[in-house]
């Protein structure tokens, strides 16, 4: 059977996933009136600090994207200019990597659809990503009493494709890919499944899933594989059916493709298959608190086999966050050090389930350094990437404390040359350089290939860095 790669949207198209707009619904069904038609001025502007992020908003009536906003400026907030009408929002942070992943917008009421008078300017503030429950909320509500704007809720169940097998014709507009040239088509059978808001989307004979959330009647699904990434944005229509757009992006030399997709529900369930027995999670069980390990999933199955699948992660503590690719990070570090449980979640075949574990984060101990350690010396720091691009940097600690930085990148190529201080105490190397905010250096280990360092130099958590003295 044909193996599709089932829609994607192009990376930069899936990062304005991330906008929020939910509107006000009355009496049953969707909740709108599907012959309302909005009015041509936008005079409805939304904006919001989230870093790194995409906002979407969809119109509620038809389930299309009405606007989209990468946020971007210090801090870096989105605006999104709408007709006044009914709307709903998604957001997609880090959009084109192997973290991709999408979030619905709900207020801190529990408001999920918003119905907008003219002349609205709604600023939501800072947007809070929660991995559980699986939600972008604002910190503070600026919707509730706002006379303009009428909030209400719709679960995420409207998004709901019947169970059983489907019939998806992917119709490619551009590709590298071998055999799917613009014009070409692709059928297959799937298998789609629902809740708890998260949505998985397998080809028939694979367990290669893509998982995403839905918002009211649209899902954004995501899958890497590690040498591509797979973006799938489904909408509800009227008629049951589902359709769409996808993206394939290829990793190292691979081929990348885009196109629409469109699925029907099938007439007959797909072949028996082997069902959902288990699921367990491979990784360490302890991390240092700037380390970013990744976390697998298999699942065992009822003909006694055990394969690789793509979960929905989720951590347990504020302290840490799990990408969709399962890598596990800590934001801010620890003191002391700090147990959280990783949890992880995929469906097949209307079966569900959910493994745990737990993993220790261990606070890291600089090691100070003596005066005689660094006065006078340099240090070189190279940083290797995987596509083949690197940075060096030159740190010259001079004797009167005077501080000389030497930077070379070759992607592309760009040198600099800065000044500044620098000092010492029981903490770390703290560097203050012209037109920067100040950093600290810290190290944590020293081997026979170098000194292991972790710079602060936003609010971000460390780089890790190794430093040669030289």
């Amino acid at each position: 059977m044909k193996k599709i790669l089932i829609t994607y949207l192009p990376a930069s198209l899936l990062l304005a996933f991330l906008a929020m707009i939910l509107v006000s619904c009355g009496g049953g069904g969707d909740g709108s009136d599907s012959g309302t038609t909005l009015p041509s001025t936008k005079s409805v502007v939304i904006t919001g600090t989230v870093p790194g992020t995409v906002a979407i908003a969809y119109d509620l009536p038809t389930g299309k994207e009405a606007a989209r906003s990468v946020a971007s400026g210090t801090p870096e907030t989105f605006s999104l200019s709408l007709a006044p009408g009914t709307y709903y929002l998604m957001f997609i942070r880090n959009e084109g990597t192997a973290s991709q992943g999408s979030l619905p917008f709900y207020n801190v009421t529990g408001g999920n659809v918003f119905t907008f008078k003219a002349n609205t300017n709604l600023d939501l503030g800072v947007l809070v990503f929660n991995n559980y429950p699986r939600t972008v909320t604002p910190q503070i509500d600026s919707i509730s009493g706002n006379d303009n704007v009428t909030e209400s809720s719709m679960p995420e169940a409207s998004f709901s494709p019947g169970a059983g097998g489907w019939t998806a014709t992917t119709a490619f507009t551009n590709s590298t890919c071998p055999g799917h040239s613009p014009g070409t088509t692709v059928t297959e059978d799937v298998t789609i499944v629902h809740g708890y808001g998260l949505v998985g989307y397998t080809p028939a004979g694979t367990t290669d899933s893509a998982i995403g959330f839905a918002n009211v009647n649209t899902a954004i699904l995501t899958n890497y594989s590690g040498t591509a990434l797979v973006t799938i944005f489904l909408t509800m229509q009227p008629d049951g059916s589902l359709a769409g757009t996808y993206s394939k992006v290829g990793y190292g030399g691979g081929c990348s493709e885009e196109g629409t997709l469109a699925a029907v529900l099938g007439t007959s369930p797909p072949p028996p298959a082997a069902t959902l027995t288990g699921l367990s999670i491979s990784g360490p069980s302890s991390m240092p608190e700037y380390g970013s390990p990744t976390y697998t999933a298999t699942a065992s199955w009822s003909d006694n086999s055990t394969s690789a699948v793509t979960p929905a992660w989720s951590v347990s503590s504020q302290v840490a966050e799990i990408s969709t690719g399962g890598m596990l990070s800590c934001q801010g570090g620890v003191y002391p050090d700090q147990t959280v449980t990783v949890s992880a979640t995929y469906f097949s075949g209307g079966i569900t389930k959910t493994a745990t574990m737990d993993v220790t984060i261990i606070h890291v101990w600089s090691i100070p350094f003596t005066l005689q350690e660094l006065s006078g010396k340099a240090f070189l720091e190279v940083k290797s990437y995987a596509e083949g691009g690197y940075v060096s940097r030159l740190y010259k600690l001079n004797a009167d404390f005077s501080l000389e930085l030497t930077s070379y990148k070759n992607f592309p190529e760009v040198s600099g040359y800065e000044t500044g201080t620098w000092s010492n105490d029981p903490y770390g190397i703290h560097l203050n350089i012209s037109g920067r905010e100040p950093f600290t250096v810290q190290r944590v280990d020293e081997s026979a290939t170098g000194i292991t360092m972790l710079i602060y130099d936003g609010p971000g958590p460390p780089s890790v860095v190794t430093w040669n003295e030289i």
